[in-house]
C-alpha cells in the first residue's frame, strides 16, 4: 500500500551547540500497523552547515512509499565583541595592548580568534592604532551581525620634549659661527633624540651666526616622531628658546709715529690709523671723519668708525 511522509523539525536554525533533529512520519497507513523509520545517514545535526535527510526504510513490508528528501540549514551564531586596554595614551617606549573578548552572541561561550596579523593588537610608536578581530577559528560563529565593534582604535600622544640648553650663551666675535647646545633630557631609554636649533634676529632667521648681535636661539625640529615640541598651551614652553650674544671684538690701533709733515700743496693722506681685532689681530676695516689736510696748520683726526663686528670700548 502506498503511503505518504510527513516531516517534523526546525529546517532553519541557528548554532547554539544543542542537536537539531528531522523526524519522518507515516500518513495514510491501516491503524495499528507500526514502522521502525531508517534513515539514510544521519538525521541529526549539532554544527553549521547544510543538511539533507532521506528515509532509506520505512521497517514494514506491507508499504510503498515515494522518496523524499528534508534539508535543515543551521547557520553560524554572530558573536559579541567587547574591548579592554586604554586608548589613549602618551608615548612611553612601552607597548600597549587592545584585547578583544569575543563569544556567542546567544550561548555566550568564548570564541577563538585572530586579530589582523598586518597590525596585530599591541603598539608602541606614537601615532592612531586599529586592532581587528579579523576572523574567527569556530565556524559555528560569524562576525556577520557581530554585537559590538570588529575594531577598536588607540592614539599614542607624541611626549613632549624637555630641552636643556648649553650653560655658555655668551661669546665674543672671532670670525667663526657660534653655536647653543640644546639637549632632551626626558627620552626614553636608549631612543635617539636630537634637536635642530636656529637663529632669529629680527625678522630673519639663520641656521648658524658669527655676526656680533643679540639671537634668538629656538628648537625648531625633533627628528624622532614619537616625540614633539612644546607648544603654548605646554609648561614647558618657554624652555624652547635661549638667548645668546655676540658681543663685538674690542680693537687695538696704533697710529703712524709721524705727526709732521711739511706743505707741499696736496692733502696729507699718508697719516691713517692701523686697526686690528685685539682678540684675532686680523685688519679691521674703518672709515675716518676728520678734514681735508691740505694747508699748514694742526690737524685733529676727529671720529674712527669700525665694522660692527669690532667696537673701540
Amino acid at each position: 500500500k502506498p503511503i505518504t511522509l510527513e516531516w517534523s523539525g526546525d529546517t532553519n536554525v541557528t548554532y547554539d551547540g544543542n542537536s537539531h533533529r528531522l523526524t519522518a512520519k507515516v500518513v495514510g497507513a491501516v491503524s495499528g500497523d507500526t514502522f521502525a523509520i531508517s534513515y539514510s545517514g544521519a538525521n541529526s545535526f549539532v554544527n553549521k552547515g547544510s543538511y539533507t535527510v532521506a528515509v532509506s526504510s520505512l521497517g514494514n513490508d506491507n508499504y510503498t512509499y515515494e522518496k523524499i528528501y528534508q534539508q535543515i540549514t543551521i547557520n553560524p551564531q554572530p558573536v559579541k565583541i567587547t574591548w579592554s586596554g586604554s586608548t589613549s595614551v602618551t608615548y612611553d617606549g612601552n607597548s600597549h595592548t587592545l584585547t578583544a573578548t569575543v563569544k556567542g552572541a546567544d550561548d555566550g561561550k568564548f570564541v577563538d580568534f585572530n586579530y589582523n596579523t598586518s597590525y596585530g593588537n599591541s603598539f608602541i610608536h606614537a601615532g592612531e592604532h586599529t586592532a581587528t578581530v579579523y576572523s574567527l577559528n569556530d565556524s559555528n560563529y560569524t562576525l556577520d551581525g557581530v554585537e559590538g565593534s570588529k575594531t577598536n582604535t588607540i592614539v599614542i600622544a607624541k611626549k613632549v620634549v624637555n630641552i636643556e640648553w648649553s650653560n655658555e650663551t655668551a661669546f665674543t666675535y672671532d670670525g667663526n659661527y657660534h653655536y647653543l647646545s640644546a639637549q632632551v633630557s626626558n627620552k626614553i631609554g636608549s631612543d635617539s633624540v636630537s634637536l635642530t636649533v636656529g637663529y632669529e634676529k629680527g625678522i630673519n632667521t639663520y641656521s648658524q651666526v658669527y655676526d656680533a648681535g643679540t639671537y634668538k636661539a629656538k628648537v625648531t625640529y625633533v627628528n624622532n616622531s614619537n616625540y614633539r615640541l612644546p607648544t603654548s598651551d605646554d609648561l614647558n614652553y618657554s624652555s624652547i628658546s635661549k638667548e645668546m650674544t655676540i658681543a663685538p671684538q674690542k680693537v687695538k690701533i696704533t697710529w703712524p709715529t709721524t705727526t709732521e709733515y711739511t706743505y707741499t700743496g696736496s692733502a696729507i693722506t699718508s697719516y691713517k690709523p692701523t686697526v686690528v681685532g685685539y682678540t684675532d689681530n686680523k685688519t679691521v676695516s674703518y672709515a675716518l671723519n676728520s678734514e681735508t689736510r691740505v694747508n699748514a696748520g694742526n690737524y685733529t683726526v676727529e671720529e674712527i668708525k669700525v665694522d660692527s663686528n669690532y667696537t673701540l670700548d
